[in-house]
């Protein structure tokens, strides 16, 4: 998978149908702004959509996990210190 820097920032859509431009050309106007800067919006709060539905899962899944087992995570760099103190000794 191609790292971020990488990804050509320039999108072609093809055959993409003329009722699809004409509302987000309609929508931009409306908005003021050109048919690139709200779509370019549109593609960003879509992303932004999906990865605030993905916190939400993994924050429940984590409050899950604590229900289950009594717990909730624990920070490891400690227990790492611990163990290497007493390998030390």
């Amino acid at each position: 998978m191609p790292s971020i820097s990488e990804t050509n920032d320039n999108v072609r859509i093809r055959k993409l149908e003329p009722w699809i431009v004409a509302t987000h050309n309609r929508l931009a106007e409306t908005e003021g702004i050109s048919l690139e800067e709200h779509l370019r919006s549109v593609l960003k709060n879509q992303a932004l959509s999906s990865q605030e539905k993905f916190a939400l899962r993994m924050r429940q899944r984590r409050a899950e996990i604590a229900e289950e087992f009594g717990t909730d995570f624990i920070d490891s760099v400690e227990l790492i210190r611990a163990v290497r103190e007493d390998s030390d000794v």
